[in-house]
């Protein structure tokens, strides 16, 4: 009898509460299909590498996932003490009926459980037929091809979705239980009678509060803005809890003098139910304070990773030719250990078969750090904010490397020096300015002055320690202690077909480099890095998307989920309008008003704060080599007008149908 009541419950509770059943269902659908990514694999055309960026990526997406689920508990948690609440007096009922604590607990554990079924299992039928479709997205993030498509079904992300949201209902069913257990009945009778307890009462203490919610966020605004979001130190966290008292003491302070400077105005205050709507809302002051400051922070979380995740994925995937300009680097710390002749014994086959031009040369050590230089010239500690040994080269070398780029070649007169530089504008914006102002250097006890061709916008090598590199006449840098020898090469004909040639020769077993037996020896090659530069596109743009997608879910659906509560809460007071002559156009104004006013403040709050740490880490993405974007704004905007706007619509039909089936 008790599981027919709970079945019959559920199925009563489906029309009322569709945003609750469809929250469930649509977050065990991301949930797997942004954990069954790795079953792409199988129709995908990708190499040994591409293949251990993804398994590394499935790292990251399980480690989130656990963070995700916790997010997705709080949200079931949440709508269930809401449900519970709109079904308080339904309790009391069984109650007043002589029906034990035990056999309630006994039917909200059954509702709990069918809920969970159906959910869950329509959440993983609508994502194994969406994850179909991510094999396209997937291949076009890792630039790789589709083999012949087929229907890919993944176990793993399915067990895990079962297991993270079983425990979840289980912890709902002992949260349901611990509420009967503690219910009275005379509580759950009048509960649909009780409002919350207004703690603000005198205007000046909200206008006090209001002022120091103002200082509190003014201070954060500026400690992120100094910070730039660059370091994880001090001034980064004590923006993030100065932001979070300041977003709490905001809400905490709208809710308590809101009411009283709208009374001021008559116009509004005493047109149409704006009076009615104004009241209900100063009445759930307790909810309110607390949930706007959660969906607040949720809401900015969602929109800065969703805008700035594209940002920092075009960091990977920009100007890859600038920093990689040869098929394959070769370095090791052995001056007289010659690379080619090693290279060549080890693949037997003779390398200009395989390449179409290399150079094997000397890199040196000019005793200088690029913080050295800095001090001289702050501009070059912003772009390389750790300290770094100044290497350089000889002109007749550097002039082979340009020779094999196709380019002509430069002069270094005695005395003088340039500077080999990624081709990156950001780096070379920096370097000009820096040559413009004459800065003279001294290398072993000796002065240089910029050359006329000061800054050349190649690097010497596809190795990170070649991002700034020191041109120095021959006879001058023979002067210095050798600091590595490197090989450059481009390949001739099919290049992956050379690199996978190449590659084998290198690589044992275990993946490590091994040239003859000889000194450890590290390979930077162009397509290893295009595939890792993918790679970390995909991871980047994956998590944004997942993070942002369910920080939305949950803002939206915590505030959707309390507006439908508070409209049966209301359904009495609304009807007792309507008994009093109330057009029902006018009560259905200030339904979505009062629901308008739920959603948008949190809202225009979370749009000041990204504002401010948008343009903080603009700037740093800018320094970096990236940016922001349009089109990441874009998709923001996108989630945020299909996900946020359609729950509020949502939410306003679904209390306008609640006050009307109660005969309003």
């Amino acid at each position: 009898m008790f599981y027919k009541l709970a079945f019959k419950n559920v199925t009563k509770s489906i029309k009322d509460y569709a945003v609750y059943f469809l929250t469930l269902t649509f977050g065990v659908c991301v949930f797997y299909v942004f954990n069954s990514v790795d079953s792409q694999q199988a129709v995908l055309e990708m190499s040994a590498a591409q293949n251990a960026m993804l398994e590394a990526m499935m790292q990251i997406m399980g480690i989130i996932s656990v963070f995700i689920s916790f997010i997705l508990a709080f949200l079931i948690l949440y709508a269930n003490k809401f449900m519970m609440r709109r079904r308080k007096k339904e309790l009391g009922t069984y109650m007043l009926l002589g029906m034990p604590k035990g056999k309630i607990s006994i039917i909200l554990m059954a509702e709990t459980a069918v809920i969970g079924i159906i959910s869950l299992a329509v959440g993983l039928l609508v994502g194994v037929f969406l994850s179909q479709g991510l094999a396209v997205v997937t291949a076009k993030l890792f630039e790789v091809q589709i083999r012949n498509f087929q229907f890919v079904f993944s176990p793993q992300a399915f067990g895990k979705t079962i297991l993270y949201f079983f425990i979840i209902f289980v912890v709902v069913m002992l949260f349901n239980s611990l509420i009967v257990s503690r219910c009275k009945l005379i509580s759950l009778i009048n509960a649909d009678r009780q409002n919350e307890r207004l703690r603000v009462k005198k205007l000046w203490v909200s206008v006090v509060i209001f002022l120091i919610s103002a200082a509190c966020l003014g201070a954060a605004y500026y400690l992120i803005t100094k910070n730039g979001m660059m370091y994880i130190d001090s001034e980064f966290f004590m923006s993030l809890i100065l932001g979070t008292i300041g977003t709490f003491l905001f809400f905490m302070s709208l809710s308590g003098f809101l009411l009283r400077v709208l009374k001021t105005s008559k116009r509004i205050y005493l047109r149409n139910l704006n009076m009615f709507v104004l009241r209900q809302i100063n009445s759930k002051i307790n909810t309110t304070y607390f949930s706007m400051t959660f969906i607040c922070i949720m809401l900015l979380l969602a929109i800065g990773i969703l805008s700035v995740g594209g940002g920092f994925q075009t960091y990977f995937s920009n100007d890859i030719d600038g920093y990689t300009p040869y098929d394959i680097s070769m370095q090791c710390y052995e001056d007289n250990y010659d690379m080619e002749n090693a290279l060549e014994a080890q693949m037997n086959t003779d390398l200009g078969e395989l390449f179409e031009s290399r150079h094997q040369f000397l890199i040196y050590n000019t005793g200088l750090s690029t913080g050295d230089v800095a001090d001289l010239y702050p501009g070059l500690l912003e772009i390389n904010e750790y300290s770094r040994p100044l290497y350089a080269v000889g002109v007749s070398d550097f002039n082979r490397l340009l020779a094999m780029m196709g380019k002509e070649p430069i002069m270094v007169l005695e005395n003088q020096y340039a500077i080999s530089s990624v081709n990156d504008g950001n780096y070379q914006s920096v370097l000009d300015g820096l040559l413009n102002e004459g800065l003279g250097l001294k290398i072993a006890g000796r002065e240089y002055a910029p050359s006329q061709t000061a800054m050349i916008p190649l690097p010497v090598s596809n190795s990170a320690m070649s991002i700034f590199t020191l041109i120095l006449p021959d006879d001058q840098v023979k002067k210095l202690e050798v600091a590595e020898r490197t090989y450059n090469a481009q390949y001739k004909g099919d290049k992956l077909q050379v690199e996978k040639l190449v590659m084998s020769a290198l690589e044992d077993e275990g993946g490590n480099i091994i040239v003859d037996e000889g000194p450890a020896v590290m390979v930077t090659t162009r397509i290893s890095t295009v595939e890792m530069a993918t790679g970390l596109k995909a991871t980047i743009l994956f998590v944004a998307i997942y993070m942002g997608i369910i920080f939305l879910i949950a803002s939206a659906a915590v505030l959707a989920l309390q507006q439908l509560s508070e409209a049966s809460d209301n359904a009495i007071r609304y009807k007792l309008l309507g008994k009093l002559g109330v057009e029902r156009r006018m009560l259905n104004h200030a339904i979505y008003a009062q629901v308008a006013i739920y959603f948008f403040i949190p809202l225009a709050l979370a749009i000041v704060h990204s504002i401010v740490g948008l343009n903080a880490i603009t700037h740093t993405l800018a320094m970096q080599g990236a940016a922001a974007d349009s089109s990441s704004m874009m998709l923001s905007a996108v989630a945020l007008a299909v996900i946020y706007g359609g729950y509020f619509l949502a939410t306003c039909l679904g209390c306008k149908s609640i006050a009307k089936g109660k005969n309003v």
